[in-house]
């Protein structure tokens, strides 16, 4: 979130000047966060399942019991 707010620095500083309302602002920041979060949480969640399902493919049909 911090990393956003710095790169958009100019682009509020001008919505400032322009005299956008603070709360517009902030709306705006914690949109882009809430978006780079969950971007990041479907990612994460693709990427576990496919790393934790290609392991299983070799041993498939192999039973876990002992005789």
């Amino acid at each position: 979130m911090t990393y956003i707010v710095s790169l958009k620095t100019h682009d509020i500083g001008i919505r400032l000047a322009l005299g956008a309302p603070r709360a517009v602002i902030l709306q705006m920041m914690v949109k882009r966060g809430l978006v780079l979060i969950s971007s990041g949480i479907v990612i994460g969640l693709v990427t576990s399942y496919r790393t934790h399902a290609f392991p299983l493919e070799p041993v498939r049909g192999i039973s876990a019991t002992v005789r």
